[in-house]
C-alpha cells in the first residue's frame, strides 16, 4: 500500500529521550476522517525527549534512533509514509530539524507540517552541531547605536545585567535546508540581549547576542526556505540576578515553549486532517 502509514513526532524541550510517550497533537479531525472514510491508516505517534544518555548538546544518538522508529515502522519502505508531521521546542527543535534532514536523506516525502518553538540559537556556535543541520549559530550582528558603540558598558545595571537589544532586532540563522508544505518557526523577542566581547564572530572589539540563558542562548528567526517566523508575546517571573535556569530571560523561554507547544499540537493535527482529507478528495 502507499503513503497509508501517518507519523507523527513531537521532541519536546529537556526531558530524557526515553521512555517514549504520545504526542499532545489534536487529533480530533484525523480521527473523524479516518472513520468516516473508512480508512486502513496506521499512525505513529511519538512523543520524544531530547536529552541523551551522556550529553544533551550531542542529538546524533536521538535522530537516528528516532529514524530507526520510522523505518521500522513502515517496514523500511518510505513509500508507505502518509503524513509526516514533526516538532519540538527548545533542544527539541534542533531534534526535529535534524530529524527533518535525516528522513529527508533516508527518501521520506515532502513533509506535512514542521513546526520549531524557540529554537536554540547559540551566539557561538553550538558543540557538537546538529547532524544536518549546522551549529545554529547566528549570522547577523545585533544593531549598535552610536552612543553604545562608543561607550559599550551604556545601560548596564549595577548587577552586569547585558543590555537588550532592540524589539526589532533579533538573530537569525540560515535556511537549514528541511522541506515541507507547513515551515512554522515560533520565537519571541524578549531575552535577547548583547554584550561587548573582545573577540565575537563578528571581529574583535565588538557587540553580540547574548542572554541571562544558560551559553547565552537567543532566539530568532530562520531566512528564506519558505519559512513562516511567528512572534510571540512572552512574559517572566525569572529573576535579574539569575543565570541559567531561573533568570529572567530563560523565563521568557519558558513562556514561549508553553505558548508554541499548544499551538503546534493544533497545527499539526490540522495539517495531518488536511492531508488524510485531500486523500479521500474532500
Amino acid at each position: 500500500m502507499a503513503r497509508d502509514i501517518d507519523i507523527v513526532i513531537e521532541s519536546s524541550a529537556s526531558n530524557s529521550f526515553r521512555p517514549f510517550s504520545t504526542s499532545g497533537i489534536d487529533l480530533t479531525g484525523y480521527n473523524r476522517l479516518v472513520k468516516v472514510g473508512n480508512l486502513s491508516r496506521k499512525l505513529v505517534n511519538i512523543r520524544a525527549g531530547s536529552v541523551g544518555r551522556r550529553d544533551s548538546s550531542d542529538l546524533s544518538g536521538n535522530i537516528n534512533s528516532l529514524a530507526v522508529e520510522v523505518d521500522k515502522a513502515i517496514g523500511a519502505d518510505m513509500s508507505r509514509v502518509g503524513a509526516l508531521v514533526l516538532y519540538g521546542t527548545s533542544n527539541g527543535s534542533g531534534q526535529t530539524l535534524g530529524l527533518a534532514k535525516e528522513l529527508q536523506k533516508r527518501g521520506a516525502p515532502r513533509a506535512t507540517y514542521i513546526g520549531v518553538g524557540d529554537l536554540t540559537l547559540m551566539p557561538f556556535g553550538r558543540q557538537p552541531p546538529v547532524p544536518g543541520i549546522g551549529d545554529l549559530q547566528p549570522f547577523n550582528a545585533p544593531r549598535i547605536s552610536a552612543f553604545r558603540a562608543i561607550n559599550p558598558f551604556a545601560s548596564l545595571k549595577s548587577f552586569g545585567l547585558p543590555p537588550n537589544v532592540d524589539e526589532d532586532d533579533f538573530p537569525k540563522i540560515s535556511d537549514p535546508g528541511v522541506q515541507g508544505d507547513i515551515l512554522e518557526n515560533y520565537y519571541t523577542r524578549a531575552g535577547n540581549r548583547m554584550r561587548f566581547y573582545s573577540q565575537s564572530p563578528a571581529g574583535q572589539n565588538t557587540w553580540w547576542w547574548t542572554s541571562t540563558q544558560s551559553f547565552g542562548e537567543v532566539h530568532g528567526e530562520i531566512d528564506g526556505g519558505g519559512w513562516k517566523n511567528i512572534v510571540l508575546t512572552t512574559t517572566s517571573d525569572g529573576s535579574e540576578l539569575a543565570r541559567g535556569p531561573g533568570s529572567v530571560d530563560e523565563g521568557h523561554h519558558d513562556s514561549l515553549c508553553g505558548q508554541a507547544t499548544q499551538t503546534m499540537n493544533f497545527k499539526a493535527g490540522d495539517a495531518l486532517r488536511l492531508f488524510v482529507a485531500k486523500q479521500l478528495g474532500i
